[in-house]
């Protein structure tokens, strides 16, 4: 028997945190960070021991699925590491870019409290875990964790390089299947291919951050962006477009290509995000894993990811000189949830005029700036003073990495045969919609996780 304990993202969206315990192995499936308002909780310490933990295996490289990594090497996990390639690269980037960020902060409050502050974990954490054993499986490769128990991974469709992941394990003879379908995608998306079906598992583990809504198509949401990029520029405005380093930058990149090719965008764009830039620089690595229309497309250009009138920002100069400008533009900058990087910055200068645009393209966690921004606020404090929204705010939701109501309702409608479903990684409200979508749509019953609640399969 397997029993599955959740740590995070039960009953919310952030932290994600599942603990199997497997004829006798322990497998975490991602460490991640709480967000939001959540975010004062990765102090406190783990609910169990991280040196009995055997495996720790990452879905993909959201920091609210890998943030909290080096604090378990920190207190002591020193098992076998399991991703893909893709993720284990993004991975490094991500937790380097954590560390800088956690130690920022730190610095920030010592200053401001005269008080003693240490981060979470520091660049040598980072560097220790990326020290330890490790395995990096491609998609569909079963690996033996311990003699009967097995991993194999699946593509989400969520980001580059994320993963499903199924355990089996032997029972009294028959093999089980328990499944974690980490962040799932959608069926079309922009730069990779889209969620696998799976067809088998006795107990599964599914997300729901959309399970209370269902966004536009792909399609119309690309054409939803152009329009109002086009708009805002073409009134003489600049949009502010704050985006995630990881995977939505990329996209924006690339749709923005698109638009270049046609002849459609005739403004320059900047994209302000250190950490963006070294990630788009790693797309290109792992081509096998990007659509093939979107490698036809960038074989014809001298470099993937660039297009005349595209400027890569890395300094903090470059990034400032931005403050000055009164021309039509598109300014990319981190933070996608406008909690930190440089999209403060220039929030400051641009978001008073009532010509420009903050075109919000991602999800916005309750308790961030960005959800506070969407939700009408107009005004809302960033490093150190108050910034007046009188820009057009707009939301452009059909262009999220997750599936929506409908979409994880067909996946989960895909399986031949399925025992139980566990809900997670959603809202209160969210998780309460999926679960009546599921009993009216498929006629199955499925439970929604608590925290620390003991699961068995």
């Amino acid at each position: 028997m397997a029993t599955v304990s959740s740590f995070g993202a039960a009953g919310e969206v952030t932290g994600s945190m599942h603990l199997a315990d497997i004829n006798g192995l322990r497998v975490l499936i991602d460490c991640g960070l709480f967000q939001g308002e959540g975010e004062a909780r990765n102090h406190d310490p783990f609910p169990f021991d991280p040196r009995s933990v055997d495996v720790l295996i990452l879905t993909h490289a959201h920091l609210d699925h890998i943030g909290r990594v080096p604090l378990l090497y920190k207190h002591g996990f020193s098992g076998t590491l399991i991703t893909t390639p893709a993720t284990y690269a993004i991975a490094r980037e991500m937790l380097a870019d954590s560390a800088n960020v956690l130690q920022a902060e730190a610095r920030a409050r010592r200053q401001k409290e005269g008080t003693a502050s240490e981060p979470l974990y520091d660049a040598d954490d980072v560097a220790r875990v990326l020290r330890m054993p490790n395995r990096l499986l491609p998609y569909h490769v079963a690996e033996q964790l311990m003699a009967g128990v097995r991993v194999t991974l699946y593509r989400a469709g969520h980001i580059l390089g994320s993963a499903m992941v199924e355990l089996t394990f032997q029972e009294s003879a028959q093999t089980k299947r328990l499944v974690f379908s980490g962040d799932i995608g959608r069926p079309q998306r922009t730069l990779i291919p889209g969620t696998e079906a799976l067809r088998d598992a006795d107990a599964v583990f599914v997300e729901a951050t959309y399970g209370d809504r269902e966004n536009p198509p792909l399609e119309q949401a690309v054409a939803d962006l152009e329009s109002a990029l086009r708009e805002t520029t073409d009134r003489g405005g600049i949009a502010l477009t704050p985006a995630f380093a990881l995977s939505r930058t990329q996209e924006l990149i690339y749709l923005l290509s698109l638009m270049e090719a046609r002849g459609t965008l005739e403004v320059p764009v900047y994209v302000d995000t250190p950490l963006g830039i070294r990630l788009t620089a790693l797309y290109p690595r792992f081509d096998n894993e990007l659509k093939p229309e979107v490698n036809t497309h960038f074989a014809t250009r001298e470099a993937p990811f660039r297009f005349p009138g595209l400027q890569l920002l890395q300094t903090p100069d470059e990034s400032m000189a931005l403050n000055r400008l009164d021309e039509p533009a598109i300014i990319i900058a981190g933070a996608g949830m406008c909690e930190g990087g440089r999209i403060g910055h220039h929030f400051r200068f641009h978001a008073g005029n009532p010509d420009n645009s903050v075109v919000f393209v991602g999800y916005q966690v309750p308790g961030t700036r960005g959800r506070r921004i969407v939700d009408g606020e107009p005004v809302v404090p960033f490093h150190g003073a108050d910034v007046h929204f009188r820009a057009r705010i707009i939301a452009i939701n059909g262009l999220s990495a997750h599936g929506d109501a409908a979409e994880i309702t067909r996946w989960i409608g895909g399986f031949d045969r399925l025992g139980q479903i566990h809900l997670i990684h959603g809202e209160p409200d969210a998780l309460a919609a999926m679960r009546r979508r599921l009993r009216e749509e498929l006629g199955h019953r499925a439970h929604i996780v608590v925290p620390k609640e003991h699961i068995h399969v």
